[in-house]
Order: C-alpha cells, then structure tokens, then sequence
C-alpha cells in the first residue's frame, strides 16, 4: 500500500564528502642533513583539497591534495638576490587518508584525519616573455604521515565551515637542481604544522 500522504521519505545518507580548506604552512627541521628548512624554505599560504567514500557512518577512506606557496629561504633568496632573480618556493603533497566525524550537536561537527603519500618542494622563477619559469631546486620524498582536525558548523544541509589544524612529518630521499637530479645520501625528517579554515560538503 502507499504511504499517506503526510509522511515522507527518508532521505538517503550521503556515502561521501569533500573538503576544501585554506590556511598558512610553517615548516622547520631540516630537509636532509645539515640544511635547515629555514634556510630553503619559508612559510606558506597553503590550500588543499580532500575527499573520499565513507565505508560507513562517520568513517571514511579517500585522498587529500595540498600545494603551497610562499618566498623562499633565508639562503636561496640571498643566492636569488645576487643573481638578479626573482624567486618563489611552493610545495605539491597527494596522498591517501582515513577521516572520522562525530556530531557533537545537531549542528557542530568535529573531526580528523591521518594520511601518508607523496611529498614535493621547489624553489623557481616567474615565467617571463622570453623563457617560461625555472626550477632553481627541488626535493622529492614521502609525507611519512599527516595528521589533521578540526570542528564545524553546519551552516546548510550539505556544508559545513570550520577550523583546522594539522602536522605532517616529512622525508625527502632525492635533490635536483640546473645541475641535475640525484638520491640523498642521507636524509632526515622536517615537519609542515597548518592552521586555518576548512569548508566541507556532504558528511
């Protein structure tokens, strides 16, 4: 038989989300033995994008995608400024993650994550009419783990606006520069510690 008219039909959960989130990156350890990062690399403005299936209520497996940008090191800005180059650092990290959600109310929201994956940084100039932008540096490596929370507030049915912070442990096994690439005969561990905003959909 139909149902009566005054009731209506359960609403299906969502089976993912995604979320979008912008903040700065602050950076310190060393990215191979005896290079400060601080020395290469300087903080950033960072976005990132994430998002996956959920294997089941508030637990869900998928991907996050960050880059940054900012102005390079202490070192590479003197070495850029004695060439007459302009110079800026940026960093790409893609990697898999798993993300947990409680509801703390009805509307507030908090969660976390921790993911591991591919890990990137570089240092370049700006293209220019003659010649298109150079890579000055780059290191290559393995975001051992990155770990991520925050709270929400549902503003709508399917979004949700709140704070996030994270940390992630670095290793970078290989260099490049106009010379060429090569693998690190040692290496060691910096961290990437992020702070700001994050907007999400769907959970």
């Amino acid at each position: 038989a139909a149902a009566p008219a005054s009731e209506e039909p359960a609403r299906a959960r969502p089976q993912g989300w995604g979320g979008v989130t912008m903040g700065g990156a602050f950076l310190s350890g060393q990215l191979e033995p005896g290079v400060d990062v601080g020395r290469i690399l300087g903080p950033q403005l960072s976005f990132s994008l994430d998002g996956g299936w959920l294997v089941r209520d508030g637990l869900g497996i998928g991907f996050y995608f960050a880059v940054g940008g900012g102005d390079p090191g202490s070192d590479v800005r003197a070495y850029c400024k004695a060439n007459g180059l302009s110079c800026s650092a940026g960093s790409f990290r893609l990697g898999a993650l798993v993300l947990s959600a409680v509801d703390l109310s009805p509307r507030v929201g908090a969660w976390w994550a921790v993911g591991t994956g591919f890990a990137q940084a570089h240092v370049s100039t700006p293209e220019t009419e003659d010649a298109g932008s150079q890579t000055v540096l780059q290191y290559w490596g393995w975001e051992m783990v990155r770990l991520a929370g925050g709270v929400d507030l549902g503003v709508s049915e399917l979004v949700r606006l709140g704070a996030f912070a994270g940390i992630g442990f670095i290793r970078y096994s290989r260099y490049g520069d106009a010379g060429g690439a090569l693998t690190l005969p040692a290496t060691s561990i910096h961290s990437v510690a992020e702070l700001g905003l994050r907007v999400s959909f769907w959970r």
